[in-house]
């Protein structure tokens, strides 16, 4: 990974590497001794001492931003965030918490008291377009690959899938009761059994992409 950030700490250097890496370094010229070292998540893409310099701030490129004591190199997550926009915002049954979904692949589920991620879904290579609450646990999400995701939003594991369900993005997904309700980049709605994600009908009155189903 290589050494993507550097800052003086005292008489010591602090470095920040390509691969996570966060090393402490005593010495001069060329000969350098290694006092301490962790590593956090993400590539280190800065590092920001306090005056004091007993502190320092870490930035990622992983959406997080850590503060990190020069003693020993313990760490706490301050901040984390989506690294690419968000494509929609919503909430649940509850008016303290809500979610949003990204062109990253990840959605998360945030704490409007604490301001903190209560839970995080990842969907690697893909790009998230929408999302809908089935309950406090449980939420359907829609893809850039055109496929249909729910996921256990506590543990963060993917539940089932419809592969599929559009060409092109899904743009919407809806969910009710007894019925799941998407819309895509193929100007569909369709209409699906969400216990057995059975097709039950599907409407093709539009001529351009369906972005919403209310």
């Amino acid at each position: 990974g290589g050494i993507t950030s550097m800052t003086r700490v005292g008489d010591d250097v602090l470095c920040g590497g390509g691969d996570g890496s966060v090393r402490l370094l005593h010495g001069y010229d060329r000969g350098w001794e290694l006092q301490n070292e962790t590593s956090v998540s993400g590539r280190v893409m800065s590092l920001f001492p306090s005056a004091d310099g007993a502190e320092v701030l870490v930035g990622t490129s992983s959406d997080k931003l850590y503060r990190m004591l020069t003693s020993d190199l313990s760490f706490t997550e301050l901040i984390v965030s989506h690294t690419g926009p968000a494509q929609a915002v919503g909430f649940g049954s509850r008016s303290d918490c809500f979610g949003s979904i990204s062109v990253d692949g990840t959605l998360r589920v945030w704490d409007l008291s604490e301001y903190t991620t209560l839970a995080r879904v990842t969907c690697p290579n893909t790009v998230g377009t929408c999302f809908d609450f089935v309950d406090d646990h449980t939420v359907i999400t829609g893809w850039d690959d055109g496929f249909v995701r729910c996921y256990d939003v506590d543990e963060g594991a993917l539940l089932w899938e419809i592969v599929n369900a559009h060409k092109g993005s899904v743009l919407c997904v809806k969910s009710f009761r007894d019925l799941l309700v998407t819309s895509g980049e193929d100007s569909v709605v369709r209409f699906w059994n969400p216990r057995s994600r059975e097709l039950l009908s599907q409407h093709h009155d539009h001529n351009k992409a369906v972005v919403a189903v209310l």
